[in-house]
């Protein structure tokens, strides 16, 4: 996932999405992420990973930062989804 200028845009394993995102503090706000319809067979489970994890990410109302890793949370506090900080070569 790529979070730039209000915008998060990514690929879920089979398809690609943006999504519109806005913060004040901790506090977070992702709009629906609109993705390609591409079907994928494989791995077994792939298309329901992928609707989980759009719904994860419309759920999320919090984020955290610690080092190279970005916590998301629900209105609960439950984690969602993690991410981490992937290094390019060079």
């Amino acid at each position: 996932a790529r979070f730039e200028a209000g915008r998060v845009a990514g690929t879920t394993g089979c398809n690609h999405y943006p999504a519109a995102y806005s913060t004040n503090g901790e506090q977070l706000s992702v709009s629906r992420a609109v993705s390609t319809r591409r079907m994928c067979a494989e791995p077994v489970g792939i298309m329901e990973q992928e609707q989980q994890f759009l719904r994860a990410l419309e759920q999320a109302r919090s984020y955290k930062i610690m080092g190279n890793r970005l916590e998301m949370r629900d209105d609960k506090g439950s984690l969602l989804l993690q991410f981490e900080l992937a290094h390019s070569g060079g």
